[in-house]
């Protein structure tokens, strides 16, 4: 077979839930091709769904060393920075991706979720507002969104996203105990005042 058909072979597996087999074929495209990007994307994607962040990244890394401009492979740089704590190297990673592509939906909510875990809240908002410019129902830009204002103590505001969530998704029990949630609080800091 040729690197072309192992990376198939290797994204097969990955549809059937077999991440390790995977990476074996990858593995195997790679040494018939060690610049194959797309089997160093996927190997990486396929050692990140094993949660092994740091292998993931050394794979994501090569794209790069191939070609500094694939945006693709930032984004999976600063996603796996993010796992594994490293919020300041995420945002650069995250940052390399946007100057490659502005509107990169996924990048402006990742950085913005990096932002939220150093408790940079209010910046953190700014790129999901960014993200929810281009997609408004970006359900995952809405609730990081709706539980960062809820660090912000804007609780109002928070509400009526929750309340966006649970008109697209009334299924989602997440989004409705988070809704409880800022409720009580809102409720509590009436009582205060």
């Amino acid at each position: 077979m040729n690197a072309s058909e192992w990376n198939d072979k290797g994204f097969e597996q990955v549809v059937f839930g077999d991440n390790k087999e995977a990476i074996k074929c990858y593995d195997k495209a790679l040494e018939i091709d060690p610049r194959f990007i797309d089997a160093w994307i996927n190997k990486g994607s396929a050692l990140f769904n094993l949660g092994e962040f740091k292998e993931a990244l050394k794979c994501f890394n090569s794209v790069i060393n191939i070609d500094t401009k694939y945006k693709s492979a930032w984004s999976w740089i600063g996603y796996a920075l993010n796992k594994l704590e490293k919020y300041h190297e995420a945002i650069y990673a995250y940052d390399k991706a946007l100057e490659i592509d502005p509107e990169y939906l996924d990048v402006l909510q990742n950085k913005g979720t990096s932002l939220k875990n150093l408790g940079d809240f209010n910046e953190a908002v700014k790129y999901f507002d960014k993200a929810l410019e281009i997609d408004p129902k970006f359900k995952l830009a809405l609730k990081n969104k709706a539980d960062t204002l809820i660090m912000l103590g804007e609780y109002k505001e928070a509400i009526k996203l929750y309340d966006k969530i649970i008109d697209m998704d009334p299924f989602d029990s997440n989004t409705n105990e988070k809704r409880d949630i800022a409720v009580n609080l809102l409720r509590q800091n009436e009582n205060k005042e």
